[in-house]
Protein backbone atom coordinates (compact mmCIF):
# COMPACT_ATOMS: atom_id res chain seq x y z
CA UNK A 1 0.00 0.00 0.00
CA UNK A 2 2.69 2.27 1.25
CA UNK A 3 4.90 1.43 -2.05
CA UNK A 4 1.59 2.54 -4.68
CA UNK A 5 1.39 5.96 -2.58
CA UNK A 6 4.94 7.12 -2.91
CA UNK A 7 4.70 5.90 -6.24
CA UNK A 8 1.81 7.81 -7.16
CA UNK A 9 3.31 10.92 -6.00
CA UNK A 10 6.59 10.33 -7.40
CA UNK A 11 4.46 10.56 -11.02
CA UNK A 12 2.91 13.60 -9.85
CA UNK A 13 5.79 14.81 -8.72
CA UNK A 14 7.37 13.93 -11.82
CA UNK A 15 4.64 14.94 -14.05
CA UNK A 16 4.46 18.82 -12.70
CA UNK A 17 8.29 18.79 -12.98
CA UNK A 18 7.82 18.31 -16.60
CA UNK A 19 5.31 20.72 -17.20
CA UNK A 20 7.11 23.21 -15.19
CA UNK A 21 10.79 22.94 -17.21
CA UNK A 22 7.73 23.55 -20.47
CA UNK A 23 6.07 26.50 -19.36
CA UNK A 24 9.49 28.08 -18.47
CA UNK A 25 11.03 27.99 -21.78
CA UNK A 26 10.97 31.22 -23.05
CA UNK A 27 10.71 32.12 -26.84
CA UNK A 28 13.92 33.40 -28.16
CA UNK A 29 13.32 37.47 -29.21
CA UNK A 30 13.24 37.88 -33.20
CA UNK A 31 13.06 40.84 -35.21
CA UNK A 32 9.25 39.66 -36.30
CA UNK A 33 8.16 39.84 -32.55
CA UNK A 34 9.71 43.04 -32.18
CA UNK A 35 7.98 44.34 -35.34
CA UNK A 36 4.65 42.80 -33.87
CA UNK A 37 5.28 44.78 -30.62
CA UNK A 38 6.09 48.27 -32.85
CA UNK A 39 2.65 47.65 -34.39
CA UNK A 40 0.67 47.06 -31.40
CA UNK A 41 2.29 50.12 -29.63
CA UNK A 42 1.91 52.67 -32.69
CA UNK A 43 -1.76 51.02 -32.43
CA UNK A 44 -2.15 51.94 -28.82
CA UNK A 45 -0.49 55.68 -29.71
CA UNK A 46 -3.78 56.36 -32.49
CA UNK A 47 -5.93 54.68 -29.99
CA UNK A 48 -5.20 56.42 -27.04
CA UNK A 49 -4.97 60.16 -29.24
CA UNK A 50 -8.16 59.39 -30.05
CA UNK A 51 -9.48 58.15 -27.00
CA UNK A 52 -8.10 61.28 -25.17
CA UNK A 53 -10.06 63.65 -28.06
CA UNK A 54 -13.64 61.81 -27.18
CA UNK A 55 -12.74 62.33 -23.48
CA UNK A 56 -12.86 66.24 -24.38
CA UNK A 57 -15.08 66.58 -26.33
CA UNK A 58 -17.50 64.70 -24.01
CA UNK A 59 -16.24 67.31 -21.00
CA UNK A 60 -17.06 70.21 -23.19
CA UNK A 61 -20.30 68.30 -23.87
CA UNK A 62 -21.10 68.31 -20.55
CA UNK A 63 -20.01 71.75 -19.68
CA UNK A 64 -23.01 73.32 -22.15
CA UNK A 65 -25.44 70.92 -21.31
CA UNK A 66 -24.75 72.08 -17.41
CA UNK A 67 -24.50 75.34 -18.87
CA UNK A 68 -27.86 75.38 -20.04
CA UNK A 69 -29.55 73.60 -17.17
CA UNK A 70 -28.38 76.81 -14.76
CA UNK A 71 -29.88 79.50 -17.15
CA UNK A 72 -32.88 77.08 -17.01
CA UNK A 73 -32.96 77.12 -13.41
CA UNK A 74 -31.71 80.80 -12.79
CA UNK A 75 -34.36 82.32 -15.25
CA UNK A 76 -37.08 80.23 -13.48
CA UNK A 77 -36.05 81.46 -9.94
CA UNK A 78 -35.73 85.11 -11.57
CA UNK A 79 -39.94 84.56 -13.18
CA UNK A 80 -40.89 83.38 -9.65
CA UNK A 81 -39.08 85.81 -7.60
CA UNK A 82 -40.73 88.57 -9.68
CA UNK A 83 -44.23 87.28 -10.00
CA UNK A 84 -44.34 86.76 -5.63
CA UNK A 85 -43.50 90.55 -5.61
CA UNK A 86 -47.35 90.60 -7.32
CA UNK A 87 -48.52 87.55 -5.52
CA UNK A 88 -50.80 89.03 -2.70
CA UNK A 89 -52.82 86.05 -2.43
CA UNK A 90 -51.57 82.06 -0.26
CA UNK A 91 -53.00 80.23 -3.35
CA UNK A 92 -51.07 82.45 -6.11
CA UNK A 93 -47.95 82.28 -3.89
CA UNK A 94 -48.83 78.39 -3.96
CA UNK A 95 -48.81 78.40 -7.80
CA UNK A 96 -45.72 80.28 -8.30
CA UNK A 97 -43.87 77.72 -6.17
CA UNK A 98 -45.65 75.07 -8.05
CA UNK A 99 -44.24 76.19 -11.23
CA UNK A 100 -40.94 76.76 -10.08
CA UNK A 101 -40.92 73.39 -9.38
CA UNK A 102 -42.44 72.01 -12.50
CA UNK A 103 -39.43 74.47 -14.66
CA UNK A 104 -36.81 73.32 -12.39
CA UNK A 105 -37.57 69.57 -13.06
CA UNK A 106 -38.31 69.85 -16.86
CA UNK A 107 -34.90 71.56 -16.89
CA UNK A 108 -33.55 68.46 -14.96
CA UNK A 109 -34.89 66.02 -17.18
CA UNK A 110 -33.58 67.97 -19.96
CA UNK A 111 -30.25 67.89 -18.76
CA UNK A 112 -30.44 64.29 -17.83
CA UNK A 113 -31.54 63.23 -20.96
CA UNK A 114 -28.88 65.39 -22.35
CA UNK A 115 -26.13 63.42 -20.97
CA UNK A 116 -27.61 60.33 -21.75
CA UNK A 117 -27.37 61.16 -25.23
CA UNK A 118 -23.58 61.24 -25.07
CA UNK A 119 -24.05 57.54 -24.61
CA UNK A 120 -21.13 55.95 -22.14
CA UNK A 121 -17.80 57.04 -21.64
CA UNK A 122 -15.04 55.89 -24.09
CA UNK A 123 -12.92 52.89 -22.74
CA UNK A 124 -9.34 53.99 -22.26
CA UNK A 125 -6.82 51.56 -24.44
CA UNK A 126 -5.36 49.25 -22.83
CA UNK A 127 -1.26 49.79 -22.89
CA UNK A 128 0.34 46.66 -24.64
CA UNK A 129 3.01 44.35 -22.70
CA UNK A 130 6.58 44.08 -24.45
CA UNK A 131 7.47 40.68 -23.29
CA UNK A 132 10.58 39.92 -21.66
CA UNK A 133 12.79 37.22 -22.67
CA UNK A 134 15.33 35.75 -19.97
CA UNK A 135 18.34 34.56 -20.53
CA UNK A 136 19.27 31.15 -21.18
CA UNK A 137 20.48 29.67 -17.67
CA UNK A 138 24.10 28.37 -17.94
CA UNK A 139 24.82 24.64 -17.72
CA UNK A 140 26.92 23.52 -14.53
CA UNK A 141 29.18 20.42 -14.89
CA UNK A 142 28.49 17.80 -13.15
Amino acid sequence: MRMRRWAVAAIGIAITLASTNIGMAEPTPTASSNNDYQNVLSQYKSDMQQYRTLIVTREQNKKLITQDFIIAVSSANSAAKSALRTAKTADAKTAIGDQLKISIRTASEARDTANTGLGPIPLEPIKPVKLQVNAPLKKTKP
